[in-house]
């Protein structure tokens, strides 16, 4: 469902949905916020969850563990991400240093510990999806911050998604039994988008969240003229590790991605 009443947002933390209030967000299983800070503004974190503080925009110093990077970011369209990943307990302070800066915070329960890392632009995984096949109808960006290939202790799957204008993706239309938060953004910011979740549809405008229930299918389109960003993050379960199932009627289509070699299939 697209979480209503979040905007704007004020400097601080903006709590949009909460593992922790069952009757609201039945399933989710993992918190998620929007920091926004300006110059000189901090945030400190030392909750007993697994965190992931993903920059949007802007320029900020991360700390954890007696370490101090700055990392800057840009557009989103043209520029990869930082994330701090750190387990459960760890301290981390975050420290504006420029007029605007947001940044994406995921949290989940995770009883296992793992080295803490900020994930910086070279790390990233990026892929381009959808090329050469369905017209280039479903052609996007993408980038993985974290699956079980780069952190197995993590219970996060987490990372973006960037549209050229009037593409799909999630696309030939797929589902998994893991619950799922989006976070959209579009350039210019008065663009929108449609979000398929389940049987209803959705529109979607600038810095809206979605939260997908686990087995709803979900594709996305931007509008024409429109650039479509959005971050993804998967709580991933032990037992039952992530991967994307489609729907069988348009699994005729090309392109279906197939993560066991991440190929596409051509005709």
């Amino acid at each position: 469902m697209k979480v209503p009443g979040t905007r704007p947002y004020h400097k601080g933390y903006n709590s949009i949905v909460e593992m922790d209030n069952p009757d609201k967000y039945p399933e989710m299983l993992m918190d998620f916020g929007i920091l926004m800070m300006n110059q000189g503004l901090t945030y400190e974190n030392s909750d007993d969850k697994e965190r992931a503080y993903l920059l949007i925009g802007g320029t900020v110093d991360f700390e954890w563990e007696g370490n101090c990077v700055r990392a800057a970011r840009g557009m989103w369209r043209d520029e990869q991400p930082w994330c701090l990943s750190v387990p459960a307990g760890v301290p981390i302070k975050i420290t504006g240093r420029s007029d605007t800066v947001q940044i994406a915070c995921h949290a989940t329960d995770n009883d296992r510990t793992f080295p803490s890392k900020l994930y910086t632009p070279l790390d990233v995984v990026t892929k381009v999806r959808g090329k050469n096949v369905n017209d280039d109808t479903a052609q996007r960006v993408w980038r993985t911050i974290i699956d079980r290939s780069i952190n197995p202790d993590s219970n996060f799957v987490l990372g973006e998604d960037v549209h050229a204008p009037g593409r799909w993706s999630g696309y030939p239309n797929h589902y998994h039994p893991q619950p799922e938060i989006y976070y959209f953004k579009f350039y210019p910011t008065n663009g929108f988008g449609l979000q398929r979740l389940g049987d209803d549809a959705i529109y979607l405008e600038e810095d809206e969240t979605v939260t997908i229930y686990p087995n709803e299918v979900h594709p996305c389109v931007g509008a024409p003229g429109y650039n479509l960003y959005y971050i993804w993050c998967i709580r991933d379960d032990r037992d039952n590790p992530y991967i994307p199932l489609f729907e069988m009627q348009h699994t005729w289509l090309p392109g279906i991605w197939v993560p066991e070699n991440e190929k596409y299939l051509l005709p």
